[in-house]
């Protein structure tokens, strides 16, 4: 794997694809109020199984993190502990229960419980909940490439240089 530098604006080039994930999860998503250093996420790059989504944070075209001291660390952090989530998608695909993993091994419920909920076509709300009562950095993740990787109108975020982790030998650009 390779750690490159690219343009969140460009995500509709380097993020994955995979025409078997459904259409309402295709395409690239900006965190919108995600207080941490991590921007787009590209539900396309997870494994797939027609209920359940599974997917590394550091896995190849799939997050970037913010080009800065801060993306740089949490990057780190996921790497090393091999953080992953399980995304298990209700009838619809309106509500989403979020799994997270460290190193292959589920995090209790009590600890962390996150989940999404489907607001319309281009949004989905994010909430965290930890130790079973605290509600912390919920956002709103809003599609900004739609499936053909054309812009969604009237959708802004920021456009700026992040990290992204891309196959060795794939194309892109420089190597860090």
């Amino acid at each position: 794997m390779q750690v490159r530098k690219v343009r969140t604006e460009d995500a509709d080039k380097w993020m994955g694809r995979n025409e078997a994930v459904p259409e309402s999860l295709r395409g690239v998503f900006y965190m919108d109020g995600n207080p941490q250093p991590d921007d787009l996420i590209c539900f396309e790059a997870g494994n797939w199984d027609g209920k359940e989504l599974v997917m590394l944070v550091c896995g190849p075209r799939c997050w970037s993190f913010q080009d800065n001291w801060k993306g740089r660390l949490l990057f780190w952090i996921m790497k090393v502990l091999r953080f992953g989530f399980r995304f298990h998608f209700e009838e619809g695909l309106k509500d989403v229960s979020i799994t997270p993993y460290v190193r292959g091994v589920r995090m209790p419920e009590w600890l962390v419980l996150f989940h999404m909920v489907r607001i319309d076509e281009d949004r989905w709300e994010r909430n965290n909940i930890f130790f079973g009562f605290w509600r912390l950095a919920n956002y709103m993740m809003r599609r900004i490439f739609d499936a053909e990787r054309r812009p969604v109108p009237g959708v802004d975020f920021p456009h700026a240089d992040c990290l992204a982790v891309f196959e060795n030998g794939s194309e892109g650009p420089p190597q860090l």
